[in-house]
């Protein structure tokens, strides 16, 4: 059992002193801790009432011009939804306009006389693609065929890939189905659609490689199918446009038209799309300016 003699020799309660010391040494601690949490209050309040003043700023940003109160909507009737549809920005123009889609804009496509299978060899020669339209994203593309002197060449299948790597054309093996010896045929085509992007293509044989090895494509080049590229066209209050793309973009100021399918083929007449001012959109903006 401890005897407490706390202050009987020198009369002096010394537990409580030191206790008393004790605090009044902590004391700065303690206000210095008091200061950081108000200053983090502080902190966390700037940032809130920061996050607060940049939505104001948005929100008023949205409204102190009249161009921010044109917000359009358009209206495409559902007979016409499958052929095109639209958009319009704050440059558009209130009214109906008549649409019908007359032709969609192709891609330049070339098809070369088929070979047995994919990986039948090509006899070596050198391909050459000329561009002939005038916003061609290349102006020549030369591959031989062959990087050797071997009568046998690129089979089909690896020379799709090796045009495929050609900025500006895109290039696969197609397989009809017919299982014949002409089945398999390469296909290339623009990247890119409209008339200004085709091109040529033509195929010589090498001359200096001896043997028989490999099919000549050269005679079947001569009889390629060809799918012309062309632009896309409508008819907008009657009046005939096209595009390099099927968007058209600056037929009317502010609305844009993009194309989904051909309405004359389909028998489909011109239909209305109906422009109008978005009041709903004014109203949300004003709503998020009181708000914040």
């Amino acid at each position: 059992m401890s005897i407490k003699t706390d202050g009987v020799v020198s009369g002096i309660a010394t537990t409580t002193l030191i206790k008393e010391l004790s605090t009044a040494a902590s004391r700065p601690k303690t206000l210095l801790e008091t200061k950081v949490s108000q200053l983090n209050t502080k902190n966390a309040a700037y940032t809130q009432l920061n996050t607060l003043m940049t939505s104001v700023k948005s929100s008023l940003t949205d409204i102190q011009k009249v161009s921010n109160f044109r917000s359009f909507s358009t209206s495409v009737p559902s007979d016409a939804s499958s052929y095109f549809s639209a958009t319009a920005n704050g440059s558009a123009i209130a009214g109906t306009y008549s649409v019908q889609v007359t032709d969609m804009a192709k891609a330049d496509m070339h098809i070369l006389g088929g070979l047995s299978s994919s990986t039948a060899s090509i006899k070596a020669g050198t391909i050459t693609i000329t561009a002939s339209g005038s916003s061609a994203d290349f102006t020549s593309i030369t591959l031989e065929v062959s990087a050797t002197t071997s009568s046998s060449g690129l089979n089909l299948g690896q020379l799709a890939s090796a045009l495929n790597a050609k900025a500006g054309i895109s290039a696969y093996v197609l397989n009809d189905g017919s299982g014949g010896t002409d089945a398999y045929k390469l296909v290339v085509l623009s990247e890119k659609t409209g008339e200004d992007h085709k091109f040529s293509i033509s195929y010589a044989t090498k001359t200096s490689v001896t043997g028989t090895s490999g099919t000549d494509l050269s005679t079947s080049i001569t009889n390629k199918s060809r799918i012309t590229g062309q632009n896309a066209t409508a008819k907008i209050n009657g009046v005939d446009v096209e595009s390099s793309t099927n968007v058209f973009k600056n037929a009317v100021s502010g609305l844009t038209i993009t194309a989904l399918a051909d309405q004359d083929d389909a028998g489909v007449a011109a239909q209305d799309v109906a422009v109008t001012l978005d009041t709903s959109a004014i109203s949300t903006k004003i709503n998020t300016f009181v708000s914040s």
